[in-house]
């Protein structure tokens, strides 16, 4: 694709080049490198990764105390890594690691002004705090974008969400975003964390007047929307596509959501460390992994006899220079499948068969509102500290139980702030109970589930 190609006339490519040299964001020369090397065979690949694996472990090995320790430990050395060709047998990172050792993991070839602090919710419901470099910020926006061309998304294109990260919806979104988003792709966004009947049928009516080209969304909040919008005999005017995220997509969610909103859904996955790790293109064949900037690793958690095998996701950041994820264990779990055919769309991106990781449930309060348990993630358990692992459990429509598994930072401050925000969320009338287990285990799936409803509709 030529630059133009990218844009939806001359005047958004004009004014969103200009914003970008002046930023100095690098973002748009990767873009088109990486559009590129997607159609490189699977050898040039292969190649590519490792010389970024090899790179990767050097830095690791030079610059981080935490890597330095952990890799003295098993006798790996500088000398072995041009020898590599496999990273089993070196160690796991886990987001435990991250959360108990996140200073001595950053790397030391970078100065403290040029750390950018990001921060995950998680679907452990623990608060995960890390660095970027400037460059992995420029990748993760370039590996997007790729992504979203991918369903006829042009830059300056309209966009409708519903999505449930305050941070990237418009309310929340600082003056110079909003001014920037005025030049190219105006954006009208529905807070999935809580629904009402009001706000699905105003954003019907606000739908109505944009007439938006693209819809991003959350799986499974955009199939409870759906739902609602069933309820209440609402119709919006198809967009060209829809781009689902952060959530598990199921079959049966997919035809709901394709059959009520009248256009195809491109599924990615992807997190907050990582930004996008793989997604569909066109042929809606697996999920291409965002392979030339990522390394993943797949161990299997079952003994299914078919082809297509459940196993756990390891991911081992190739551009972050700044922190060093490697065989980072995201608590996610892929479905592989020992089907090697070359996707049609001619990209030799290696596939995942499918993603069977965060299932996450809605609680259904008395008032009759339904309240997203991912937005209690990103909202309210990152305002605590200590927090290394919790889940929700739903017992009766006025009775929540918050499972924690705390480090020596939580205290009674904590605990008063988690009573106190989740009051503010589920209002009056609703009875929190903490519990603080020594674990929370996994599903047999090996999937951690953050929120257990057992209140029926």
């Amino acid at each position: 694709m030529s630059l133009s190609d990218y844009f939806t006339n001359p005047l958004v490519m004009l004014a969103y080049s200009f914003w970008n040299r002046k930023s100095g964001t690098r973002h748009l020369d990767i873009l088109r490198d990486m559009d590129k090397s997607q159609f490189y065979n699977s050898q040039r690949l292969r190649d590519i990764q490792t010389a970024k694996l090899r790179r990767a472990l050097r830095n690791a090995l030079q610059n981080s105390s935490f890597w330095q320790r952990r890799f003295n430990d098993i006798g790996f050395k500088e000398v072995d890594i041009e020898s590599l060709t496999s990273t089993q047998g070196l160690p796991e990172l886990t987001r435990e690691d991250v959360i108990n050792h996140k200073d001595e993991i950053v790397s030391r070839a970078f100065t403290k002004s040029e750390l950018i602090d990001n921060v995950s919710g998680g679907t452990t419901g623990s608060s995960l705090s890390y660095y970027l470099s400037k460059h992995r910020i420029d990748v993760r926006t370039a590996s997007t974008l790729r992504h979203n061309l991918w369903t006829s998304y042009r830059i300056g294109n309209k966009l409708a969400t519903v999505w449930g990260a305050p941070d990237d919806i418009a309310s929340h979104k600082p003056l110079k975003t909003k001014v920037r988003e005025m030049l190219w792709g105006k954006s009208i966004d529905f807070n999935s964390n809580i629904l009402t009947d009001e706000s699905v049928k105003s954003f019907a009516l606000e739908w109505d007047k944009f007439r938006p080209d693209i819809l991003l969304a959350y799986s499974g909040a955009l199939n409870f929307f759906v739902n609602h919008a069933k309820d209440l005999k609402l119709t919006f005017a198809p967009p060209r596509a829809i781009i689902t995220s952060a959530e598990v997509l199921t079959p049966e969610a997919r035809k709901n959501i394709e059959e009520f909103i009248g256009a195809k859904v491109f599924n990615r996955y992807g997190s907050r460390e990582f930004s996008v790790i793989a997604s569909e293109c066109d042929r809606h064949n697996g999920f291409h992994i965002n392979a030339e900037n990522l390394f993943l690793e797949f161990e299997p958690i079952d003994e299914s006899s078919d082809e297509r095998r459940h196993a756990k996701i390891l991911v081992t950041d190739l551009e972050n220079m700044a922190f060093p994820f490697i065989r980072y264990e995201i608590g996610d779990v892929a479905v592989v499948s020992e089907n090697k055919e070359p996707c049609g769309c001619g990209r030799a991106l290696p596939r995942i068969h499918d993603i069977g990781g965060r299932v996450t449930d809605y609680l259904r309060l008395p008032d009759g509102r339904y309240v997203s348990c991912t937005g209690l993630t990103v909202t309210v358990f990152p305002k605590a500290k200590g927090i290394v692992q919790s889940r929700i459990v739903q017992k009766k429509a006025d009775r929540i139980i918050v499972q924690i598994v705390k480090n020596n930072e939580f205290d009674q401050e904590s605990d008063n702030i988690l009573r106190k925000e989740l009051g503010k969320v589920l209002g009056d009338g609703i009875e929190v109970e903490l519990e603080f287990p020594d674990e929370i285990k996994r599903e047999k799936s090996g999937k951690y589930r953050f929120a257990i409803s057992e209140v029926s509709d």
